[in-house]
């Protein structure tokens, strides 16, 4: 989504229902010129038990597992 709001309304509405190795794709995560994601996504998540991994061919996008 990239924006901050729309995505931390659904970051927070998703995370109660994340199970241990569910996934979550986001596509500006890691984008430095669209930090809302990121921000919206580091005030929910924490530093709650999860693996962030870039994708190689689209270096903006990351997979997020939840350990």
């Amino acid at each position: 989504m990239g924006l901050y709001e729309p995505t931390r309304a659904s970051m927070e509405a998703i995370r109660p229902h994340l199970v241990p190795g569910s996934c979550i794709l986001l596509d500006e995560l890691t984008w430095s010129e669209s930090p809302g994601e990121a921000i919206a996504f580091k005030e929910v998540f924490g530093r709650a038990g999860y693996r962030l991994e870039r994708l190689a061919k689209y270096p903006s996008k990351a997979l997020v597992t939840i350990l």
